[in-house]
């Protein structure tokens, strides 16, 4: 079964106060703590992922309420947990304890990270620059390489060239190949209808972009 977030302890060795992320196997009736920090403690966090073995869990964290958030990679079957990379500062958790503790306050719906299904590649929105030519100040996403940890840029032109306005909210394929993401870019991939936010898919091994449709968030005529 996925991983979520929770309140409280499940585990015996859940130590942090606030939301989790665990594992329930329900096959052997059993619970995981999944949001472990590198050194062994619980650090708490919110699910972003899921390889489909369920080996790997992308989730994201910060190690005390006022930290800025990012990405860690917990693998089940060595027992250990990394930093991947942080995340854009425009994200933030909503705080209090009503039903939506973790949902994300910021100017997009989705989630800022996925994980690819083989557990390979995580993709992740980040404010950091992506290369030299990124000068728009706004986020992008990135592609790491779960076993080289090498970067690249996802959120490009088929020309190469970086977008003019934010991006996020991304999804990737199976092996992670193809990527899936909103941007209110509109020179990303031709004309954009004059839509705020248009839906894109990009080809990294072609280098090919193309829109493929409209934002649910973006209303006709806005």
């Amino acid at each position: 079964q996925p991983a979520g977030a929770a309140g409280g302890s499940l585990t015996a060795d859940d130590t942090y106060p606030g939301a989790d992320v665990f594992l329930r196997d329900r096959r052997a009736q059993t619970t995981e703590l999944v949001s472990v920090a590198p050194d062994g403690r619980s650090m708490g966090g919110w699910f972003l992922g899921m390889s489909a073995d369920g080996t790997r869990i992308l989730f994201g964290s910060g190690p005390q309420p006022d930290s800025k958030p990012a990405v860690f990679l917990r693998d089940r079957a060595t027992g250990t947990t990394r930093l991947v990379a942080p995340l854009s500062t425009t994200w933030r958790r909503r705080s209090g304890t009503g039903p939506a503790p973790l949902a994300f306050v910021g100017q997009r719906a989705g989630p800022p990270a996925a994980l690819s299904a083989d557990g390979h590649i995580a993709a992740i929105q980040t404010a950091l620059p992506t290369g030299p030519d990124d000068t728009n100040a706004a986020d992008d996403i990135i592609l790491v390489d779960l076993a080289t940890g090498a970067s690249q840029p996802a959120t490009r032109s088929s020309s190469g060239c970086p977008g003019n306005g934010a991006s996020g909210e991304p999804i990737l394929s199976r092996d992670g190949s193809t990527i899936g993401f909103t941007s209110e870019a509109d020179d990303i991939a031709g004309s954009d209808n004059g839509r705020a936010t248009n839906v894109y898919v990009r080809e990294m091994l072609a280098r090919k972009t193309e829109r493929i449709g409209i934002a649910p968030s973006d209303p006709p005529g806005s």
